[in-house]
């Protein structure tokens, strides 16, 4: 089972609390500045929420679920923010239809046909291009403070080791 980012937080704020009190408050800040946070969100968001539970679907059309999960990473990253991080790196969603689970709970005939699903693997692709606008927004609202919240692309890199696996060993 996956931790909602959410509960990560709070379990972020626990964590601080306890190192606060080994560490000293001006060590632990300056500390929390210095280190570097990498942020994975959404995947599951899709493909064990969205995607396999029909209820999901019912209650969100593709693009209203998409932003719910955007405004749920937009309130992580800036709950970590507010915790004085100051370099943030978080990756995209990977080509979700190429998943071996979402194959397998999805396709019509997944033991004779193996291949990815497009059509899920696109709302990835649109995910993350709507993901790349809220951290470019997000970042020119941290204007001089220091912060920096970078994107990392892996959906490209990932599609093509799974479409060119020969090339890759």
């Amino acid at each position: 089972n996956v931790i909602p980012i959410q509960k990560q937080l709070e379990y972020f704020t626990e964590y601080k609390a306890r190192l606060e009190d080994v560490m000293g408050a001006e060590k632990l800040e300056n500390h929390i500045r210095r280190a570097g946070f990498v942020v994975s969100c959404g995947t599951n968001g899709f493909a064990a929420n969205y995607f396999s539970v029909p209820n999901r679907r019912a209650q969100y059309n593709v693009t209203d679920y998409q932003n719910f999960l955007l405004q749920k990473t937009r309130n992580f990253l800036q709950g970590l923010l507010d915790h004085g991080a100051q370099k943030i790196g978080i990756v995209g969603v990977p080509p979700i239809g190429c998943l071996p689970i979402v194959i397998t709970t999805n396709s019509n005939n997944a033991i004779s046909h193996r291949g990815c699903i497009e059509s899920y693997s696109s709302v990835a692709k649109k995910y993350n291009a709507k993901l790349q606008n809220v951290l470019q927004s997000m970042q020119k609202n941290l204007g001089n403070f220091g912060a920096i919240i970078v994107y990392g692309e892996i959906y490209e890199p990932l599609l093509d080791m799974i479409k060119s696996y020969k090339k890759f060993g």
